[in-house]
């Protein structure tokens, strides 16, 4: 969870400086107006930090249960499309209203896939934990909302609020011993 706060917070912070370039105007709002190394453009360099944590909760998700650890590679999909999007959106002029569902169809798909597989496991004894990252993906679809993106990305965090409530009043489980046999207890085993 704490990665998933730190990936919620670069990404505000995204917004943020993507929201003071918008202010702006039509001055040159990057070093893409200079030369073609897009990657080195504030936006995407500050987006990298997103995709490293999504990768660095895609590794400890590799440790979870299957279904967490999916859910953790289909977050990073969404972090790589939304990168991806940020990229084109630095080297093009903004794209007429009626081509945008065809600009941001990747990103949808990939952040539909995220509420998809929610709910084909909600079964699922991580049900809460994969509730709380599907109510929170929404908020990557800020870059279709104008003209301050980040009160919409507050709202969609904050319905995985409910969610991640829910996982921290849960009682921990106790961390099994792996010394001690399952039809035992510490008393009654000799080691």
């Amino acid at each position: 969870m704490a990665d998933l706060a730190g990936l919620v917070s670069r990404l505000e912070a995204v917004t943020a400086r993507l929201e003071k370039c918008a202010a702006g105007g039509g001055a040159k709002a990057s070093a893409a107006d200079d030369d073609d190394d897009y990657d080195t453009v504030e936006a995407v360099t500050e987006f990298n930090a997103v995709v490293a944590k999504a990768n660095a909760v895609v590794e400890k998700g590799n440790n979870l249960p299957s279904d967490v650890a999916e859910m953790s590679k289909l977050l990073q999909k969404v972090c790589l499309q939304n990168k991806e999007f940020l990229r084109v959106s630095v080297r093009a002029k903004a794209c007429a209203p009626a081509d945008m569902p065809i600009v941001i169809k990747p990103m949808q798909d990939a952040i539909a896939a995220v509420g998809e597989y929610r709910d084909k496991n909600r079964a699922s004894k991580q049900f809460n934990h994969l509730s709380a990252v599907s109510e929170a993906i929404g908020a990557f679809g800020w870059v279709c909302v104008a003209p301050r993106p980040i009160d919409y990305m507050i709202e969609m965090i904050g319905a995985s609020d409910f969610y991640i409530n829910r996982i921290l009043s849960l009682p921990l489980l106790p961390v099994p011993n792996p010394r001690v046999p399952p039809n035992q207890t510490p008393a009654t085993c000799s080691l």
